[in-house]
């Protein structure tokens, strides 16, 4: 299984706190099955030069430190990108795209509100010949009650990425909520961890939250989900919606999950 958005490079964010700690996640994740993992730690109008080095630094002590370690998961360095006017500036870092041939991009709202030029910088981004992916949409406010404008972004090319935590509840019941009801809706191209520690928000969520697709949607949704969608884009390869079965092609939103979330129930 690959992850393409994880916060465990210690002490550069809001995730691992220190070397321990990563190799703790790193651990964890490897005895989840993860084969891949991809260090997204937060780019913002505070990141400055010398912050950029930080963080390409600490990369490289925990490559060797996992290695010394004797854990096996290959680990890439991108970053997860703060919405904002300097976003195509970020464009220029290598180290931030993923993917060889196809070029992508991990970016995030504030939680609260939507940028007003949102439209026009994700059409930016992909005149650059980069394809942006938005992470934790479910998250955000705005979108909480607009949901129908991401079917605006997917047709500019951007696709979605979904938090596991969201769909196991972590983030509370409304969360959830709109989570299934997105998955359903067969708006959503990926699932990642958005790990930031080994204990609350960790790697083991991603497994639950597989499961728990697998068992309501089917084996080929999660497949694409959790497994070929984000390969895909660790390869640089084109990526698309989940194909449903046929006998799941026009499911409805899943009343019996509705229910179970609105009454409190909070995990799969």
């Amino acid at each position: 299984m690959t992850d393409l958005h994880s916060h465990v490079l210690p002490a550069v964010d809001d995730g691992a706190k220190d070397l321990d700690m990563t190799l703790k996640m790193l651990r964890q994740a490897e005895e989840s099955g993860f084969k891949r993992l991809l260090a997204t730690p937060h780019i913002n109008e505070h990141t400055t030069p010398e912050i950029i080095n930080q963080i390409k630094e600490t990369y490289q002590k925990v490559i060797e430190a996992k290695e010394q370690a004797g854990i096996h998961i290959d680990i890439k360095l991108a970053g997860e990108i703060h919405f904002d006017a300097q976003i195509l500036q970020w464009l220029d870092h290598d180290f931030l795209k993923i993917g060889d041939k196809r070029k992508y991009i991990i970016f995030e709202f504030p939680i609260q509100g939507l940028p007003i030029n949102a439209d026009d910088m994700i059409f930016k981004i992909g005149l650059k010949g980069v394809t942006p992916i938005l992470a934790h949409p479910e998250r955000n406010t705005y979108i909480q009650q607009n949901p129908g404008r991401l079917s605006k972004w997917r047709a500019m090319g951007c696709k979605l990425q979904l938090n596991a935590g969201s769909i196991t509840g972590n983030f509370g019941p409304a969360i959830q909520r709109l989570a299934w009801n997105m998955l359903y809706d067969n708006q959503i191209h990926l699932v990642c961890s958005d790990a930031h520690d080994h204990v609350r928000r960790d790697y083991g969520l991603q497994i639950k939250a597989y499961q728990a697709v697998k068992k309501q949607l089917g084996q080929r949704i999660a497949h694409t989900l959790f497994r070929s969608n984000p390969e895909n884009i660790w390869n640089g390869q084109e990526i698309g919606l989940p194909q449903p079965d046929k006998k799941n092609a026009h499911i409805p939103v899943h009343k019996k999950i509705l229910r179970r979330v609105k009454s409190g129930w909070t995990r799969h």
